[in-house]
């Protein structure tokens, strides 16, 4: 069990995070918010690489600023990975290893091991600075998971990635979730629907959700529609709904929104996802304001 009490970061008089409560067992978890919304500081901390300003960080009860055992169980991720372009992908795990305190015996079957998991056993012995952005996101996780880490911490792991790199990704992380912690932060909505039913969403650096996606989206049934309408139309429309998508259908334009509390809208009723409840809790804190 990861616990995260009362959580505050402060660069200067700038608050990135306001009191993030959060406890996290066994399984995969989607941090979703917007730009700045505190998601790299929160696993920055995570991964011991920053502090809190004020607050704790539990895993099985223990500080994890004085847990010796915590550094050797979690595994990182950056969003900006910086990968030594120089080493082969077998000699840049062997690296990370090392640093890792792990032993040689064993280490060998270890790294193919790892290779031939993030598809990437072919290129062994090519050097990094010839590979696709993909396959350095993927080499990305090779690092991350080298010690078979009991927390795996991912930041921004499909950035960058295309459609079929994306499918890859999320086809590892599923298949490495037992027995773990998976947290992978993103503002992607459909990687988190692809990967996991529990998400964790953060907005202005506090937690606003944290649940299964089925269990969010149900208090937006009957609300989600679809309508089409004309130019002309288009921009009272947007006023008096939370609009999810809009498409150019020629003349008009096919509209996916939300209806407003106690403003009734005709359309065909969808059913909600989690990118229309992020549009939903987004647009209410933009009201708000």
């Amino acid at each position: 069990m990861l616990e995260i009490q009362a959580v505050n970061r402060s660069f200067g008089k700038k608050r990135v995070l306001k009191s993030v409560d959060l406890e996290i067992s066994n399984g995969i978890y989607g941090l979703l918010g917007e730009n700045g919304a505190g998601k790299s500081t929160l696993m920055k901390i995570l991964a011991t690489l920053d502090k809190p300003s004020s607050g704790k960080v539990l895993f099985c009860e223990k500080d994890i600023w004085n847990n010796p055992d915590y550094l050797s169980q979690i595994g990182y991720m950056p969003q900006d990975i910086e990968i030594y372009d120089g080493f082969t992908a077998y000699d840049y795990l062997e690296y990370i290893a090392l640093l890792k305190g792990m032993k040689k015996k064993g280490l060998k079957e270890r790294i193919y091991e790892i290779l031939e998991f993030v598809n990437l056993k072919d290129v062994d012995k090519k050097k990094i600075k010839t590979f696709s952005g993909g396959m350095k996101r993927r080499i990305g996780i090779g690092q991350a998971i080298i010690n078979n880490p009991k927390i795996l911490i991912l930041d921004e792991p499909t950035a960058g990635l295309d459609p079929y790199e994306r499918i890859r990704f999320s086809n590892i992380i599923t298949n490495m979730s037992e027995d773990k912690i998976i947290l992978f932060s993103t503002h992607i909505v459909s990687d988190i629907e692809a990967i996991t039913d529990q998400v964790v969403i953060l907005s202005e650096g506090m937690v606003k959700n944290k649940g299964k996606i089925q269990d969010m989206v149900l208090e937006l049934q009957g609300k989600v529609k679809q309508v089409e309408v004309t130019n002309k139309e288009l921009q009272d429309f947007t006023e008096e709904t939370f609009v999810v998508r809009i498409k150019n259908q020629g003349d008009k334009y096919m509209v996916r929104f939300i209806e407003k509390e106690g403003s009734p809208k005709s359309g065909n009723i969808l059913t909600a996802n989690l990118e229309d409840y992020f549009v939903y809790i987004g647009g209410l804190k933009n009201e708000k304001n």
